[in-house]
């Protein structure tokens, strides 16, 4: 990179950042110019709060009520990957569902991750809705349960468990309902299970109410994966709850399993031995004062009543392994792309893991992994450069049939043809490789950019969460599109394409698209998972050494 070209590359970014921000649109456009945007933004998201923000106080007026009415009594289970508080009212709805192995940041005075939406009340977390043969519908939080632990806490080592039960009887029918919990001491699932009185009761709806809480700094990003699911044997569907609306989405058929999820954490819920009939997803977001709303996703599901009742939960990261060794079809619950990228993502994620068995660092198994790509796409890359050199020493001659032929278009291509011809170059043979690329990078842009193993991970320095950007400073304004964190990787990574591009790129209409391209890079991956944006800087550094590598071996000649 001559000094030139590092000045061009600066002045380009000052241009572009100061284009776009704040103080040159107001010098332009007034004091006013933004001030629309946020009215717009008011009046869209009004009607949503109002609503949610009625649907919360009647949810909280309603379990002060219900918890009084219950003499509230709770227990703790602890198991060596989760601790869950489950309390009587509504016969075992979860209160806290901790991970003792996923922390909310990497700060030393860190939290651990909880599931359960605290600012919502917990009284609908796995409530159950009844319908009898005549009609009459119960709500079994309005009833008094009564459990059966004599312990108020309780931890389980490796293959323990348990079995929990609420009882709750219900005079006017004459009858008694249980629910029953059984949870295990080394797996995210477990079991629930209804007993009641077939003659009775007709129908059933299982609830979760309180979505899922964030987790997660980024919260524009967790945001965007949160979603709630329901999966029939062919297909699945998912929904996500805008700003400017309420979610109210239904079906009724023969379902598989029902979800809500977050980017890298889920709620699941399958039926043992039956299938699920009704669904009802809905959703609303709260204002927390972010400029993007909190998603709060419920589900109700069910189906007829019959003599077993039984289900499989599935409650805690979106970890690939754990989800597929259900065999319930957990795992589309993961991002992995298009059905012909997917095959794709899936082995990139089981080859990183295998590499994590063996080198405890991410970074470094980044790293190794990025050289390993790079090495098992050689022959594309090796192929796509040694065209463009063919192209580079062929520029001289193509420029002089430019100027011969520069009135004559037909002729020009016609003798352009013949020379590419005589010389065994194909315009199209730097292009092709890079297609067939294609599916790779984007399978691996979906693993880097949603894999729970990079959650939290330390590499050094600087990067000590490789999911999150590497913020080595935050500006105090926010430039449009790029934003205030100041990332260091993403720069460095736009200066390797900028130096690999001006190695490559010999025409002379494309010069600027040496400039253009780093900076566009720059400011895309300025959000990007550090771990992405690591790899894509390694997998650059590695072009950048194999077209050195193909130039000093000399392995292209043109015949003259």
């Amino acid at each position: 990179m001559d000094k030139h070209s590092f000045i061009g590359l600066i002045l380009i970014f000052v241009i572009v950042t100061l284009w776009f921000s704040k103080p040159y649109q107001k010098l332009i456009y007034g004091d006013g110019y933004d001030k629309p945007k946020q009215d717009s933004t008011f009046v869209q998201t009004q009607k949503p709060s109002e609503t949610s923000t009625t649907i919360q106080k009647t949810q909280e007026s309603f379990v002060q009520e219900a918890v009084a009415d219950s003499n509230e009594t709770s227990v703790l289970l602890k198991t060596q990957l989760y601790e869950i508080e489950l309390s009587n009212v509504s016969g075992g709805s979860i209160k806290n569902f901790r991970l003792l192995n996923y922390k909310n940041d990497n700060s030393e005075n860190s939290h651990v991750v909880n599931l359960v939406n605290n600012d919502i009340p917990y009284f609908d977390n796995f409530n159950v809705l009844l319908k009898t043969k005549s009609g009459q519908n119960l709500d079994l939080k309005s009833y008094e349960f009564v459990g059966n632990a004599d312990f108020e806490t309780k931890t389980l080592v490796q293959n323990d468990s348990v079995r929990l039960v609420f009882t709750a009887q219900i005079p006017n029918l004459n009858t008694q309902i249980s629910k029953v919990f059984t949870f295990y001491g080394n797996k995210y699932d477990f079991r629930f299970s209804l007993e009641l009185d077939t003659n009775i009761f007709a129908d059933y709806k299982i609830v979760w109410n309180s979505g899922l809480a964030n987790t997660e700094k980024n919260f524009d990003e967790n945001m965007a994966f949160n979603y709630v699911y329901y999966s029939t044997d062919e297909d699945f569907e998912y929904f996500s709850v805008k700003d400017n609306e309420i979610l109210d989405e239904n079906f009724s058929g023969k379902m598989t399993w029902s979800a809500v999820r977050s980017k890298y954490f889920a709620l699941a819920v399958a039926p043992i031995g039956n299938s699920f009939t009704e669904f009802n997803g809905t959703g609303y977001t709260k204002d927390v004062g972010k400029h993007v709303h909190q998603k709060v996703h419920s589900l109700k599901i069910g189906g007829k009543t019959s003599d077993k009742l039984n289900f499989l939960v599935y409650f805690g990261p979106l970890e690939v392994e754990a989800l597929e060794n259900l065999n319930l079809g957990f795992e589309n619950l993961l991002d992995l792309g298009w059905f012909f990228i997917k095959p794709f993502t899936v082995f990139f994620l089981w080859f990183f893991s295998f590499l994590h068995n063996y080198i405890s660092n991410y970074g470094i198994v980044i790293f190794v992994f990025a050289l390993l790509i790079k090495i098992a796409l050689h022959p594309l890359t090796h192929k796509s450069l040694q065209a463009t050199e063919k192209m580079a020493k062929l520029q001289p001659e193509i420029q002089k049939l430019n100027e011969k032929y520069e009135d004559d278009a037909a002729k020009k291509s016609q003798e352009t043809f013949k020379l590419y011809q005589k010389h065994g170059v194909n315009p199209f043979g730097s292009c092709l490789p890079t297609l067939l690329q294609f599916p790779i990078l984007i399978a691996l842009y979906n693993v880097f950019r949603s894999t729970i193993e990079l959650r939290g991970a330390y590499f050094f320095g600087w990067m000590t969460d490789l999911s999150q950007p590497d913020t080595i400073y935050v500006l105090p304004f926010a430039l449009p599109f790029y934003g205030n964190n100041l990332n260091l990787l993403p720069v460095l990574m736009s200066g390797t394409m900028f130096w690999q591009s001006s190695m490559t790129v010999v025409d002379p209409k494309q010069k600027m698209m040496i400039y253009l391209m780093p900076v566009m890079m720059l400011v895309m991956f300025n959000n990007f998972p550090a771990g992405l944006t690591w790899y894509y800087f390694l997998f650059n550094i590695f072009s950048i050494i194999q077209q050195y590598w193909i130039k000093r071996t000399k392995e292209v000649k043109v015949v003259t």
